[in-house]
C-alpha cells in the first residue's frame, strides 16, 4: 500500500513539474493580419458551404475536400 501511494505521488510530482515547465511556442509564418483575415474568410465560407451541403460540396483550397458524407 505504500508503494502505491509512492507512485502515486510520484506521478503527481512529475506531472506538476512537467506541466509547469511547458511552454506555449509562437512560430511567426510571415503572414500579416490582411493574409489572416483572408484566410479566415475564406474558412468561414468553406465551412458555409459544408455545412450546407451536408459534407458533399467543397471548394478546391477547402481542407475538408478529401472528407465524404
Amino acid at each position: 500500500m505504500t508503494d502505491l501511494i509512492l507512485i502515486l505521488l510520484a506521478l503527481a510530482f512529475g506531472w506538476i513539474v512537467g506541466h509547469s515547465t511547458a511552454r506555449i511556442r509562437i512560430v511567426p509564418i510571415g503572414a500579416t493580419a490582411v493574409d489572416d483575415e483572408a484566410a479566415l474568410a475564406l474558412e468561414d465560407a468553406c465551412c458555409e458551404v459544408w455545412w450546407t451541403s451536408t459534407g458533399t460540396a467543397h471548394e478546391d483550397e477547402c481542407a475538408r475536400a478529401g472528407w465524404s458524407a
